[in-house]
């Protein structure tokens, strides 16, 4: 078994003690997330619950209509993990408004006890219809809904005191009504406050103000299981969606009272405002439909609005997130959409942190995404890309931050951060049904992908020469390498970057071993794109893929998943990736090539044995 290279001058770069050229100490990171935030933070996320419980209390919506984009706006969260931990503030807040609204005898419990199973199963199916249907059509009558609603609300004020008559037929309106809720819910990201409220004033003659407390009590059990399905993949900031709920859950008793005081007409009125407001959002996502030709897997203008709840406000920000809903009212985000003309076949899309990311976007068809290795760019797929993309696929690839065409800040170089660069880049194109492919740190950001944001985008998943689960030697993982081989690569890199690339080249593409095939060109290629990396990023890169433990980002894995490795990779030995990572993944397909080296996709001698075996797992 062959050993990580570790560059020229192995012995004097890589010494831990009395080296010739000592590595610099990478500068220290500041701790991401909530925990490495001060009380500014937590004001700022119970400012954030505070105006979702306002509008829960008055309008009962949930809150997730704002509280997404605020949250991705102010407290800097990741798109998926503000839908998901959105939902945690809005139990609390639902629970308390519904409670609130119950001590004044406005909820039909056996109403919400019909409603709610529907409105769960009606989200499983019309986030199951998103990916099948033409919803062009759909939308525009779901717009004119809201609209004849909105005018109805605005001419006839609603009527409060009338008693709750329980007949078969108001039964099977009432799990209609709820079948209703949740299949908009998801086919067009709106959640159930929106569409109940209104059908239950019009439709059962309901006091608007029993309207809004049955579908806020609707709405906790289908954003507990919200919930719990975030928490299972990683995706829920508890302390964040506690915070904020308490806030909102605060906010919302005065809020309820004030609705409690207002006169029906005003209410109406208010409703009416909102459903407006809905609709003009709507129309701006649905308008694109009108001139844009569908592209890829599903048509421009479907990729504008969020699955996972209520309509989110617009926001100065170039963001999109689309978390599967479960239910009622739960929340997502609309932000200014990319619009995707055919034509286009290259693009950035700007993270939370103000890195743009640049991808390249060739093809129509199902969406195969490939996260390249370190310290390449998306051009290293560029054979694959084309082979894929005149094969009938859509073949997108991207830059990882720190080089080539995407950003290089100073800060984010980091596992955590390449999966939620690569979310965005997935959840801006609103790819469904994916085939994620990595390559060596690839893989690994492919792993943490699935481990943070779960599998709803994804289809397969291909781990080639792939880092994962773990590549430093530890007492759990003697497989491993010493960190004096990482020391080395930093050393190395940091004295001649230039010269290192050069000669990393060499065992990258197994050109040291006799009879090699490997063209001086392609060497070529591996330097000019390895020089567009900055050196910051390609020097931090290394602790990411070397330090970063992926194991249970693996046990994850719940779509079929096909792990390639070459058994003389130099870079990444097959003993503490492949072999292992092929016991962790459930229900791995392994491949093992004999002899190939670590960039066995570019080598003449592989790369066409590894086109065949990709083509065929995408089509399986």
């Amino acid at each position: 078994m062959s050993t990580a290279w570790t560059g020229p001058g192995d012995t004097a770069a890589r010494g831990r003690g009395g080296e010739a050229a000592a590595a610099p100490a990478a500068p220290a990171r500041p701790p991401c997330g909530p925990a490495g935030h001060g009380r500014g933070y937590w004001a700022t996320l119970a400012a954030i619950g505070a105006v979702g419980g306002v509008l829960s209390g008055l309008f009962a919506i949930g809150g997730g209509i704002l509280m997404v984009p605020l949250l991705m706006w102010l407290a800097h969260l990741g798109q998926r993990q503000a839908a998901a931990t959105s939902l945690v503030a809005v139990i609390p807040a639902a629970a308390v408004s519904s409670a609130t609204y119950l001590a004044h005898g406005e909820v039909s419990i056996t109403g919400a006890a019909l409603v709610a199973p529907g409105a769960v199963a009606g989200a499983v199916a019309g986030s199951h219809l998103l990916r099948r249907l033409p919803l062009a059509w759909l939308r525009w009558m779901f717009i004119a809904f809201i609209v004849a609603n909105a005018v109805r609300l605005l001419t006839v004020a609603p009527e409060r005191g009338h008693p709750f008559h329980l007949t078969a037929g108001v039964a099977l309106g009432y799990v209609g009504l709820g079948l209703l809720v949740g299949t908009a819910s998801g086919l067009f990201g709106i959640g159930g406050g929106i569409i109940a409220v209104p059908l239950l004033i019009s439709g059962f003659a309901v006091s608007d103000l029993t309207a809004k407390g049955t579908a806020l009590l609707v709405s906790i059990p289908a954003s507990v299981a919200g919930t719990v399905t975030s928490r299972r993949s990683g995706l829920v900031d508890v302390r964040a969606g506690l915070v904020a709920g308490t806030a909102a859950a605060a906010a919302s008793v005065p809020a309820v009272y004030a609705a409690l005081v207002i006169s029906p007409a005003l209410s109406g009125i208010l409703f009416a405002a909102l459903l407006l407001a809905v609709a003009v959002q709507l129309v701006i996502k649905a308008l694109p439909a009108l001139r844009i030709p569908a592209v890829g897997h599903r048509a421009v203008a479907e990729s504008q609005v969020s699955t996972s709840g209520d309509l989110a406000l617009d926001l100065p920000r170039h963001q999109e997130t689309s978390a599967p809903g479960a239910g009622a009212d739960l929340p997502g985000t609309a932000w200014f959409p990319a619009i995707r003309k055919k034509e286009k076949t290259m693009g950035t899309v700007t993270t939370p942190d103000g890195t743009e990311i640049f991808y390249k976007d060739w093809g129509a068809g199902r969406p195969v995404v490939f996260s390249h290795g370190w310290p390449l760019t998306a051009d290293a797929w560029d054979d694959q890309l084309f082979l894929l993309a005149s094969s009938g696929y859509r073949a997108i690839a991207h830059d990882r931050r720190g080089g080539g065409r995407s950003g290089q800040p100073w800060d984010g170089n980091n596992l955590d951060t390449y999966a939620d660069d690569l979310a965005a880049v997935i959840d801006a194109l609103d790819l469904h049904d994916a085939v994620l492919v990595g390559h060596s740190t690839g893989g690994g950001e492919v792993a943490r992908y699935i481990g943070r944001h779960g599998t709803s985008r994804v289809a397969k998943a291909v781990l080639l020469s792939a880092i994962p689960p773990l590549m430093l030697k530890t007492s759990a993982n003697p497989e491993g390498q010493p960190l004096d081989v990482f020391d080395g690569l930093r050393a190395s890199l940091t004295a001649d970057r230039s010269q290192f690339y050069q000669d990393l080249s060499e065992p990258f593409y197994g050109a040291n071993r006799d009879g090699s095939t490997v063209s001086q060109g392609l060497r070529d290629s591996f330097w000019l794109l390895s020089m567009t990396v900055g050196e910051k990023g390609a020097y931090d890169c290394i602790k990411a893929f070397s330090e970063t433990d992926t194991t249970e980002d693996l046990k994850k894995f719940d779509v079929p998943t096909l792990i390639i490795h070459g058994d003389d990779d130099q870079i990444v030995p097959i003993a503490a990736a492949a072999l292992k990572s092929a016991k962790i993944v459930p229900n791995a397909t392994l491949k093992v090539y004999p002899g190939a080296p670590h960039g066995l996709a570019q080598t003449t001698a592989y790369k066409d044995t590894f086109n065949n075996d990709l083509l065929d797992f995408i089509k399986s």
